[in-house]
């Protein structure tokens, strides 16, 4: 006879892992249909993963250490099979990110910020698509004024602390290094950065930090993360447009470049996407009045 089933709390992959106490447990499910010392059925284990109201990622995660532990016990003659192997979640839906401004309310959002701050930074991010942390990232060298082109290889990173939001690594992943040409406007803006950073060295006099940061403080060092998304909540309220997230000025560049008829693996390149997909089904924002065209374009179809 084949000895009962294995414990979470003794047998399952050795990664350290601690059973949440509020998280049922799967063996808590064939115990209940067949007793202390029944063997888990695939029936029992798919009714416990059913049951899990957490999210995809830790639902996928807690099948793959259950599947980790059953087959241990396999191998170690504690069961004859594992069960969870024919154990399925299912697919987890594409999610949207944020909302795109139309044409017009990017532009007028622009228009009603012009004589603030932070003015150039919101215009360079719709002009690009790049992160935010991306551009507060970026140096003097990151320009070739020559080729007109912009160079992305590092980023501000995000934490709890001011020391880690404050730090600046590699970007989000490897695609996110890249260098892409700038249209005759942003490149506009990258040249009043310059302009910018010249001043405020003027202004600080020996106050001035020594660094090479684009769009740096008032005294040349790094200008937090933290600080922009406090000045994104002012600027929102400055006009009349439907408010969004600061990374949704990410969004909203790829959705008016695409509607312009950029081709979406371009797009991808521009914004350091891995693929066009996650360009075309998570970013992508489909307009009104791309709706009502498609409207007259079908019209007289057959």
């Amino acid at each position: 006879m084949v000895g009962s089933a294995p414990s979470a709390h003794q047998s399952g992959p050795r990664s350290g892992h601690h059973p949440r106490p509020d998280v049922p447990r799967p063996q808590d499910h064939w115990q209940a249909r067949q007793g202390n010392a029944a063997q888990p059925d695939a029936r029992s284990v798919q009714s416990w993963l059913d049951g899990l109201e957490d999210s995809h990622r830790t639902r996928l995660k807690s099948l793959q250490l259950l599947k980790g532990a059953l087959a241990e016990a396999v191998a170690l003659g504690h069961l004859t099979r594992n069960v969870a192997g024919v154990a399925r979640l299912e697919k987890r839906p594409a999610k949207r990110v944020g909302t795109s401004w139309t044409q017009p309310q990017a532009r007028a959002f622009l228009d009603a910020n012009e004589d603030t701050p932070h003015y150039l930074l919101w215009k360079l991010a719709l002009q690009t698509g790049a992160r935010i942390g991306e551009l507060l990232a970026l140096q003097v060298d990151d320009v070739d004024v020559e080729r007109a082109s912009l160079r992305i290889e590092r980023t501000v990173t995000l934490g709890a602390g001011e020391k880690t939001r404050r730090s600046v690594g590699p970007p989000k992943t490897e695609r996110s290094r890249r260098t892409f040409r700038l249209p005759p406007d942003g490149m506009a803006t990258v040249n009043a950065m310059l302009e910018r950073r010249e001043r405020l060295q003027t202004e600080a006099g020996p106050q001035w930090h020594a660094e090479r940061w684009l769009y740096p403080s008032e005294v040349g060092t790094l200008y937090g993360y933290d600080n922009a998304r406090k000045r994104w909540a002012a600027a929102l309220r400055r006009v009349d447009v439907p408010p969004i997230r600061i990374h949704d000025l990410r969004v909203t560049f790829i959705s008016l470049a695409l509607r312009r008829g950029v081709k979406p693996e371009v797009v991808a390149r521009m914004v350091g996407h891995s693929s066009p997909i996650i360009t075309m089904r998570v970013y992508r924002q489909i307009f009104e009045d791309e709706l009502d065209e498609a409207g007259q374009m079908v019209a007289d179809l057959v």
